[in-house]
């Protein structure tokens, strides 16, 4: 009896070993080569706004902050080489609004503002969120493919792919997003209070994580949940709302125009005029499909496609049916709405669609939705 106790410690110790020596890689590798990309200027810029600085002040704050942390060439790169750059660092009034499209990450803004006050720059917050949120992604999957036997040595296998560690290098709120995003999903039937607060809140990190709150919400529908619930939901929203307000937010038809169609303006968004050839459009979207279906995980969403209509078909609805269908949805409703295929913005969606696939093929089923009984037990 003991030995067995015996072992079954050990290989708990083994398997927690595993996911701190891949998490912790993860960590170190976006520590030690941050890809110091260029939105790094405007979240630090959104925090030196925060501070009450404006003007000449907020322009020379911040890139003083960028060139004490990232080294020289970076930061010429940076600054020079580009019309938009040189503008934007140029001209206060250019760099004032960029701001609108950065401080919409409310709970961002304000835990790299904090986590600043530990570190010497703000830039270097930045780096550190990043990494930070994506060694707690890969010990959360970790704990969950835990429950899977064998299919938990591979989890490491899965993140790759998806793109975790280039995402992790990245200044930008995605790895913190996607972490509360993917646990929100994996506490939803068993923890709904947690689960729903976290949602609440989600939109202060990404706003365009509304779509997966406004998904789970039709989960809810769909199993006929309790009123009180929709409490959380409202919240939801009204975060979207006021995040939205108070950064000043330039509106999605903006958004789009400002990143996937070229324009003169670009440095001075107030001044953009929106293109109305149908062509930018179509182009926007056709660069975007394309790069989406010449990438890897392409084919999680097939297989999760494939999936759903089998459970569908046979009327056979199950959690993980919905679940995977929520990720699904989310992939296509973003590219709908924002036709830009950054990895990044679907590491979530991709993440979530690839647990529920793994926990389906090492348990060939799940709870039904009459199911009373515990999620994920084993």
């Amino acid at each position: 009896m003991f030995e067995s106790i015996e072992k079954i410690v050990q290989m708990r110790l083994l398997k927690l070993f595993y996911a701190i020596c891949f998490s912790v890689y993860v960590l170190f590798n976006a520590v030690s080569h941050p890809a110091n990309n260029w939105d790094m200027i405007g979240y630090v810029a959104s925090v030196v706004s925060s501070n009450g600085f404006e003007g000449e002040e907020l322009r020379k704050r911040t890139y003083d902050d960028v060139k004490s942390y990232v080294p020289a060439p970076v930061y010429e790169v940076m600054t020079s080489g580009d019309y938009y750059r040189e503008v934007v660092y140029s001209d206060p009034e250019s760099l004032s609004q960029q701001l609108p499209f950065y401080k919409i990450r409310y709970l961002y803004i304000k835990f790299i503002s904090l986590l600043s006050t530990f570190t010497e720059s703000i830039s270097q917050a930045t780096v550190y969120t990043s990494a930070l949120f994506a060694f707690l992604i890969s010990m959360t999957t970790a704990w969950y493919f835990s429950k899977l036997g064998s299919f938990y040595y591979i989890y490491p296998f899965l993140l790759l792919p998806i793109g975790l560690l280039p995402i992790a290098t990245l200044s930008t709120p995605d790895t913190m997003a996607t972490f509360f995003a993917f646990l929100s999903v994996m506490l939803y039937k068993n923890k709904r209070v947690l689960s729903l607060l976290i949602l609440a809140v989600l939109p202060l990190i990404r706003t365009d994580f509304i779509i997966l709150v406004f998904l789970l919400l039709l989960v809810r529908f769909y199993q006929g949940g309790r009123r009180q619930e929709y409490i959380f939901f409202a919240m939801a929203f009204f975060a979207y709302f006021i995040t939205n307000t108070m950064a000043d937010n330039y509106g999605h038809l903006m958004i789009f125009n400002f990143t996937l169609i070229p324009n003169e303006l670009r440095p001075y968004p107030e001044e953009m005029v929106m293109s109305h050839a149908v062509k930018d459009y179509l182009r926007a979207y056709m660069a975007g499909g394309y790069s989406l279906i010449v990438r890897g995980e392409f084919f999680i969403a097939i297989a999760s496609f494939s999936l759903v209509v089998k459970d569908f078909a046979s009327k056979d609805v199950r959690y993980s049916t919905l679940i995977s269908l929520v990720g699904l949805l989310f992939l296509f409703i973003h590219f709908l709405a924002f036709p830009a295929a950054f990895q990044r913005t679907y590491l979530a969606s991709n993440l979530i669609m690839l647990y529920f696939l793994a926990y389906r093929f090492y348990f060939q089923g799940d709870l039904s939705l009459k199911d009373s009984g515990k999620f994920l037990s084993s």
